[in-house]
């Protein structure tokens, strides 16, 4: 029996928001409707809406005709609760698309498979629960007795067990439905009872799964199940991650579920494939080093024939797609080279080595030279140049690889220009136009408004992603700034879509200038009245429905000028259980600093030294490997402030264990960082260090750190 590992979820406690008083979030909203912003639902629904749009044939209504699934399921939701829950449009709005969804003719799968069954019947079920529209009704019995007519006829499926609908609605806190309503439901029941796991219990639960808003809570509800249908774990794998330890409950899932998966949607290899792309993409996003890991084991199962069943997977096209994916990801997260540019090649790797690299098409070529090209210009130039020999066609795949290997800003432009007029619906163009200009130091904040009016302008055409945005805001500085970034995403219909890393960047923004007072905030004014900086970050905090990893830390490092006493409170609770990220350790770091009345301040019964000290040896990397235990790969910053507090609180134990921490994570400081250190330590012990690399051979890593001299040192510590 397969059981969901249930080692690394966490309890969701209620929010607690006594450091925000004033300011409630009780507001209901059902918790299926998180779904609707997880990235994997958004690339679908998003697809799908560009070609109702594409075909709408001047109609202001678009029909997106639905083959029942879970993923369609919340397509359907989507649609049928966009105008009433989400606002995704304007009723004056030039470019308003009324998007209706509609069921085709009876689907029933072949060959009649458990699982297919399964998953078409809890479609059927769930739509049912969440309308009262008698049209639906109609077409659903039209769908569901063509169902049960097939399964009538087939040996295999004859003989269902009963489910009882007044149970089961009644578990789920649900009012008994009548009518049509009635008949489709307890249909979709019988559909769902050809499984003999699908008992009253597990069908409940299953349900609670899949309307849960979050990994976790979704687990929580399989966690004492065996026998889970391949439609509810792979639910669970689609979902956006909202921390690090949620990866690595879907990682885990993963593991376990592979086959079971594999093997129900042998048939539909894109739905596996999205799996794989999701849980690639976020460990790019959280904890990079888990990526090598992740594919190897992936492509070990889906090509080794120990289990006697071939799957259809692993081909040269999923290869060469997801080398590129990866470097692609890559560039759309936040990560700058060092050990998450080589997680991303060693897993290239490892993909390559299955194909061999004459299989390489044009598109896994440059996947490599992308991600080359973050460790290493002259080697990525290289390559681009050997691509060009051997492929010669001028696809999006060539431009994008022009557009990142652009060192000036002419060239960059040229390459752009040329990559634009061939393709000029492609997002894919605009992002590394976008990330590049970032990375030679060129988007400035006026730049970024005005690539956004552009794009804006361009929507229609466009499939905008959530990374160009924040890539336009990261250098928007400014509260002015970002009410403009805002007024601009409203005229275009587009704030809604990506409200949640605007309103990040307006929490920082505000937080960054807590004690100014800013009299005209158009977009703020409409909810908060208070010119106050620091009371509208503490509302905007609080409206906020999910809050990230990241989300949290900045309001932590926000609070830390303000209530420094209660920031390890705060982070205790809002963190609730979740994995800390760099800026949650950081704020409570920076509060170690800040002494009341010259006193060091006491966190509970502990020093606050005491606290930040074992927060950061429990949350930071001890080894490289295994990714899943490992950790923060802490940067310079981080450490720079672990070792000020460390000086500072005479922890001289702790100071003398960092270099051979550093070794053990490869961890290459920078020569502040090091600098820092040895200053710390005591005279004696640092000189000795610096004799030592200087004069005996040392560990690879180690011949890579900026040593100084004894005269270099002498002239750093007089100089302090």
């Amino acid at each position: 029996m397969l059981r969901v590992p249930i080692c690394r979820i966490r309890l969701r406690l209620k929010n607690s928001q006594w450091h925000f008083r004033g300011y409630s979030t009780a507001k209901y909203h059902d918790s299926v409707l998180h779904r609707l912003a997880d990235k994997e639902h958004r690339s679908h629904f998003r697809s799908l809406e560009t070609e109702a749009r594409k075909f709408k044939k001047g109609c202001s209504r678009g029909d997106i005709t639905l083959r029942p699934s879970i993923r369609n399921f919340l397509v359907w939701l989507h649609v049928t609760r966009s105008g009433e829950l989400l606002d995704r449009t304007t009723r004056n709005s030039q470019h308003e698309i009324i998007l209706n969804a509609k069921l085709g003719n009876p689907v029933i799968p072949s060959p009649l498979k458990v699982s297919a069954v399964l998953e078409i019947a809890m479609f059927h079920f769930l739509t049912g629960i969440y309308t009262d529209d008698e049209a639906w009704f109609v077409k659903l019995n039209e769908h569901l007795d063509a169902l049960r007519a097939r399964l009538d006829s087939n040996k295999k499926f004859r003989k269902r067990h009963y489910l009882e609908l007044s149970t089961i609605l009644s578990q789920l806190g649900i009012k008994d439905g009548h009518g049509a309503k009635q008949q489709a439901l307890s249909s979709a029941l019988s559909c769902l009872s050809c499984d003999t796991s699908a008992t009253s219990s597990n069908v409940v639960a299953w349900i609670r799964s899949l309307t849960s808003a979050g990994v976790s809570q979704a687990c929580q509800q399989l966690a004492t199940l065996s026998n889970i249908p391949a439609f509810v774990t792979s639910d669970i794998l689609l979902r956006t991650p909202m921390s690090k330890d949620e990866l690595y409950l879907q990682i885990d899932l993963w593991t376990t579920f592979m086959g079971s998966i594999g093997q129900a949607y042998h048939e539909k290899t894109s739905h596996t494939s999205s799996i794989i792309h999701n849980l690639a993409y976020y460990s790019i996003q959280f904890d990079p080093q888990a990526l090598p890991d992740l594919i190897l084991q992936t492509l070990q199962y889906f090509t080794s024939t120990k289990s006697g069943f071939k799957h259809k997977l692993i081909d040269y096209s999923f290869v060469n797609h997801l080398v590129y994916s990866l470097a692609y990801y890559y560039i759309r997260s936040s990560h700058r080279a060092g050990p998450a540019a080589m997680a991303v090649i060693r897993s290239q790797e490892h993909l390559v080595k299955g194909i061999g690299h004459s299989n390489l098409s044009q598109e896994g070529f440059i996947g490599i030279v992308l991600a080359i090209r973050e460790v290493s210009d002259e080697k990525a130039v290289k390559l681009f140049k050997i691509c060009q020999s051997h492929f010669h066609e001028m696809s999006t795949f060539f431009h994008i690889g022009n557009i990142h290997l652009s060192t000036t800003p002419e060239q960059l432009l040229h390459s752009f220009n040329s990559a634009i007029a061939q393709f000029p619906n492609s997002a894919s163009l605009w992002l590394v136009f976008v990330k590049r200009l970032q990375s030679l130091e060129l988007l400035t904040e006026a730049r970024a408004q005005k690539l956004l009016t552009e794009i804006v302008t361009r929507k229609d055409s466009l499939i905008l992603s959530k990374d160009i945005i924040l890539t336009l805001l990261q250098p928007v500085d400014t509260i002015n700034g970002i009410e403009r970034f805002i007024k601009t995403l409203e005229d275009g219909d587009l704030l809604q879509m990506f409200k949640s890393g605007v309103v990040t960047k307006y929490l920082t923004l505000l937080y960054r200038f807590s004690t100014e007072k800013n009299v005209r905030k158009p977009y703020l004014d409409r909810y908060v009245h208070s010119t106050t900086n620091i009371d509208c970050a503490r509302y905007l905090y609080a409206s906020i429905d999910r809050k990230t990893t990241s989300t949290i830390g900045v309001m932590l490092n926000g609070e830390v000028v303000h209530q420094p006493q209660e920031i390890y409170n705060m982070y205790i609770e809002e963190l609730q259980g979740k994995l800390a990220d760099e800026n949650c350790l950081v704020a409570l770091l920076r509060a170690c600093d800040i002494r009341p009345q010259g006193q060091v301040m006491m966190w509970g019964q502990l020093y606050a030294p005491q606290v930040a000290v074992h927060e950061f040896k429990t949350h930071v990397a001890k080894k490289l490997m295994p990714a899943s235990t490992g950790g923060i790969i802490a940067s310079n910053k981080l450490w720079r402030l672990y070792i000020q507090v460390l000086s500072t609180s005479d922890y001289l134990a702790e100071l003398a264990e960092v270099i051979r921490w550093w070794e053990q994570v490869q961890f290459v400081p920078s020569k502040s960082t090091l600098m820092a250190l040895l200053k710390a330590l005591p005279r004696a012990f640092a000189e000795r260090h610096i004799k030592h690399a200087r004069s005996v051979p040392v560990k690879e890593t180690m011949q890579k750190w900026p040593w100084p001299t004894l005269e270099e040192f002498q002239e750093f510590i007089e100089s302090k």
